[in-house]
């Protein structure tokens, strides 16, 4: 049997396959690229909007955390300074108080006129005085913390201050005025 009939026509069928196939596979490879192009397109304008709302949030988590701060910082400075105001509210009470030590108010200078008498009674009018002074740390630091809670919470807020710095000055200037007269 003489296969040179049948090759022909295969060998053919073989070159036109072949044809089809290498065609077939420069579109398949050229809509591959296509749609990977597209893709990497894509896929970079995602990842700049990504970035890009990434980045407004950790702008938005910031500026929170700041005021989350900021407020907390507040906080605890109007609670530090209530408890002073607590304090300096009992230690004017205790300063106030009429009953005493015999040593109290020895430390105010003495005068050359004054008798033994005339000095327990002057100590005992100067006991005030000489209470309110050894707390003068204290209220050295309420007046520091002054400025800060003005800054914080805006002038108006000073008033509290000034009424507690007046009554103290009152305090002392009726115990000078009552040392003199």
């Amino acid at each position: 049997m003489d296969l040179t009939p049948l090759i022909g026509p295969a060998v053919v069928a073989a070159v036109i396959s072949s044809i089809v196939s290498v065609i077939g596979m420069c579109i398949s490879a050229r809509n591959a690229r296509s749609i990977h192009t597209e893709k990497l397109a894509f896929d970079e304008k995602q990842a700049d909007r990504r970035m890009t709302s990434d980045i407004a949030l950790a702008e938005k988590k910031l500026a929170l955390d700041y005021d989350l701060d900021v407020k907390k910082r507040r906080a605890v400075l109007a609670e530090e300074v209530l408890a002073d105001f607590y304090q300096a509210r009992d230690i004017i009470q205790d300063a106030r108080h009429p009953g005493g030590y015999a040593s109290e108010g020895s430390t105010r200078p003495k005068t050359d006129w004054e008798t033994d008498r005339d000095a327990s009674l002057l100590d005992s009018y100067y006991r005030t005085t000489e209470r309110l002074l050894t707390k003068a740390d204290f209220f050295a630091q309420l007046h520091a913390k002054r400025y800060r809670f003005l800054a914080s919470f805006g002038p108006e807020t000073g008033k509290s201050f000034d009424e507690i710095f007046q009554v103290r000055h009152e305090m002392n200037v009726a115990v000078y005025m009552l040392i003199t007269t």
